[in-house]
């Protein structure tokens, strides 16, 4: 198993361009990110990252965010993303007192602590949202969440309409235009895994041998590719 091509992916590790990303979307940032010199980024309070889609669709009620983030300060509230860029309403995901969700919809589960990198990913299939957090589901909702999770042309990243923010720092983004499933999520596992889509594989998949008995001893060979004809498997 694979994991899909991103539609954005931003590193934040180009001194030169700081929001140089690959895909069909841009990243923009306000006049206060600040640049930490080691591949990560910290988005103070009342500032932000704009991620925008060149997507053809006008809305989408499918996509996956992935953040890499972390907090130096987890009390109250701290928005993760908003969806609507005019930042005129409730942001759509949180950190609240140290736990991940959005009230009414998620309620708030998990144990984030202060000064710690997590690999946040957010699906939404058909406006379900399903919340991981380093590879691990945290929780699900059992209705379609059109208010908070349907997105325009776009994503405000760490805003909220009532300045419920903290700082945050962050070290990778990545968007897709599709729901990935929890197998793909856990293969994106946590900070600082390489995501390579030729060679990521589940753990545990099967694995194929070729057997060569001599004399007593059986030897095993691990097959990458097509079975050799006329070989024991």
């Amino acid at each position: 198993m694979t994991i899909p091509d991103a539609k954005g992916v931003w590193t934040f590790d180009d001194a030169d361009n700081l929001t140089a990303g690959t895909g069909v979307s841009t990243m923009t940032a306000t006049s206060g990110v600040i640049a930490n010199g080691d591949g990560s980024v910290t988005v103070p309070v009342g500032d932000e990252l704009e991620m925008t889609t060149e997507l053809e669709a006008t809305s989408l009620k499918t996509y996956t965010l992935m953040m890499d983030v972390k907090f130096p300060d987890i009390s109250g509230y701290t928005s993760l993303f908003q969806n609507k860029l005019a930042n005129d309403g409730d942001a759509s995901l949180f950190i609240k007192n140290g736990q991940i969700g959005l009230g009414g919809t998620l309620g708030y589960n998990g144990a984030i602590k202060a000064d710690t990198w997590y690999r946040v990913v957010f699906v939404v299939d058909n406006l379900y949202g399903t919340l991981y957090v380093d590879g691990e589901k945290i929780s699900q909702s059992s209705s379609q969440v059109a208010q908070h999770w349907q997105l325009s042309t776009g994503v405000l990243f760490f805003r909220d309409d009532d300045e419920d923010e903290k700082v945050v720092t962050t070290t990778e983004i990545r968007f897709w235009d599709e729901a990935l499933s929890a197998a793909q999520v856990a293969l994106l596992s946590t900070v600082g895994t390489e995501i390579n889509n030729d060679e990521e594989q589940l753990a545990g998949s099967p694995k194929v041998y070729t057997a060569q008995i001599t004399g007593k001893y059986l030897t095993l060979n691990e097959v990458n590719g097509s079975i050799p004809a006329q070989t024991a498997d």
